[in-house]
Formats: structure tokens, sequence, C-alpha cells
């Protein structure tokens, strides 16, 4: 019998300092699935279709700083000296980077790398999503808002992401 996780969404590793933002997300899902939508964890954002992930607003966790060390850009929890790099200073990942600021969705911030790239509106939501997801394996980055997502069988319900 194997000691790994079973399921199709992914497991995360967490410093005490990542712990608690983390399980604040958790606890933020939960409470917004009693409330009638339908929750998310973030190691389930990778199994959701493309129409409902391009609604997420992302944020990145206030806990870390980020900066530039020679041609990357890093991150730092804060009050530690541990660093580690996130992505290569590359144009594309700089303007989607700059965009997880939480008043943008990712359909948003796909179509402007797509206008600044000089790319297709599906590549550059392609790359979006891919960019956040990876940053979400991380804990650098996550939904601002808990995901819910409308239940047919009430009217009042709405897509809220």
């Amino acid at each position: 019998m194997s000691s790994e996780p079973r399921g199709r969404g992914l497991s995360f590793v967490c410093s005490r300092r990542d712990f608690w933002p983390a399980l604040l997300h958790e606890i933020r899902v939960f409470y917004g699935s009693i409330q009638g939508g339908q929750g998310c964890r973030l190691s389930e954002l990778h199994d959701l279709p493309d129409e409902q992930l391009s609604h997420v607003r992302p944020v990145v966790n206030p806990e870390y700083e980020i900066f530039v060390d020679r041609d990357y850009v890093c991150c730092r929890a804060r009050g530690t000296e541990k660093t580690r790099k996130l992505f290569a200073m590359k144009k594309e990942n700089l303007v989607t980077f700059n965009q997880f600021n939480g008043r943008q969705d990712l359909g948003q911030i796909g179509v402007r790398l797509a206008q600044e790239m000089g790319w297709d509106e599906c590549q550059g939501c392609a790359y979006a999503r891919e960019l956040f997801l990876a940053l979400v394996d991380r804990l650098v980055c996550f939904p601002r808002d808990p995901l819910k997502f409308a239940d047919p069988d009430r009217p009042d319900t709405q897509d809220e992401v």
C-alpha cells in the first residue's frame, strides 16, 4: 500500500509560514460551500474547465516579498532569507504577473497579454493560466475570492469568482 495521496488534486507541502494563508483559503472555500456554492480547493484548480478558470482574479500571497535577482523573479517569505526562483525575466511573464493584482480575471489578463505579445487570445489565455497555476502550486498566488459556481437548481446563485 502506497503512502501517496489519492485523488486527482495535487497535494501541497507547506512551510509553517505558508500554512496559515493556505488554511485561511481552505476555510473560505468551506464557508462559501455552506452558503450554497461549490467550493474549490487550491489543489483542484488544475481540474477546472478553462471557462470557469478564466473568471478567477489572481492575487499574490501577501506573505511573500517578490523581487528580481539577476534574470529571475524570485520570492521569499517575509522575515526569512530563503529565496525561491519563480520564473525567468521574460516579457510575457512580467506582463502576466504584473496583472495578478485581484482586479482583472485570468481571461482579461490573457487578452491583454495576447495584445502585448501579438498572439491570438487563446495563446494569451493559456499562458496566463499556466503561469497562475504554477504559482498556485508554490502558494505564491491564489484566487482573490473563494470560487463558487452556480447551482442550476437555485435561481438565486450566480457564477462568482
